[in-house]
């Protein structure tokens, strides 16, 4: 899923709820910050844990002499 089909997926979804045009214009800026709340938490190493859905954590791997740091999702076990 890309993210314009979340965005529009979210208005479909919100507008069943509610009616005010801002709330559906404001979706794509939140979705936006959610995404840059994400990766700055990760890039300072930190976890990230959603409730009922999972947690995104960094994990460093080396090899030889370089580092690379990776992302890991770990679901919520149902």
């Amino acid at each position: 899923m890309k993210k314009a089909e979340l965005i529009k997926l979210l208005r479909e979804r919100i507008g069943e709820k509610y009616t005010q045009p801002v709330i559906k214009k404001a979706i794509p800026e939140i979705v936006d910050e959610c995404f840059s709340i994400i990766k700055e938490e990760l890039s300072k190493g930190e976890d990230i844990r959603i409730g009922n859905f999972g947690t995104f954590r960094t994990k460093e791997i080396k090899k030889e002499e370089e580092s690379k740091k990776i992302i890991r999702f770990i679901p919520v076990k149902e």
